[in-house]
């Protein structure tokens, strides 16, 4: 029997203007996204999209989605594999001066766990950090 993890998430991207708004930034943000090494199952990676939302003065520049179905992954040393993919996603937007205002990531790994991952700056600090929030697996009757 294989082994499915489901993921669902997003990543809010929010500039300033004169600091991080550019004509490119959506070329910025593909460029940064196909350099990461996305998480694979068996099968297929996950699949993210960018979506430009941002109107007149608003800091909302958009949003990145992240999505997937990894057959034939889960186990702890994989977990902590997507974990830090999206840390290091996270950190690469920072990095080039974005902000990033909320990122979660839901993760379903079946007949085991289920968690989200938040990814956030620290205060006064540019270093991302992810925390794990723990989500109680109903029981089956």
């Amino acid at each position: 029997m294989s082994q499915w993890t489901h993921v669902a998430g997003l990543i809010r991207v929010d500039t300033l203007d004169g600091i991080a708004v550019r004509r490119d930034t959506e070329t910025t943000l593909h460029s940064l996204i196909s350099a990461s090494t996305l998480p694979t199952g068996s099968e297929e990676p996950l699949r993210l999209a960018i979506l430009p939302t941002r109107r007149n003065n608003s800091l909302n520049w958009g949003h990145i989605s992240v999505w997937g179905d990894l057959r034939d992954y889960g186990n702890a040393r994989q977990v902590e594999e997507l974990s830090e993919w999206f840390r290091l996603l996270c950190q690469a937007l920072v990095n080039e001066h974005y902000i990033i205002r909320q990122a979660v990531l839901l993760v379903e790994v079946e007949r085991a766990a289920t968690f989200v991952l938040s990814a956030s700056p620290e205060l006064g600090d540019a270093k991302v950090v992810v925390r794990v929030v723990s989500v109680p697996i109903p029981v089956a009757a």
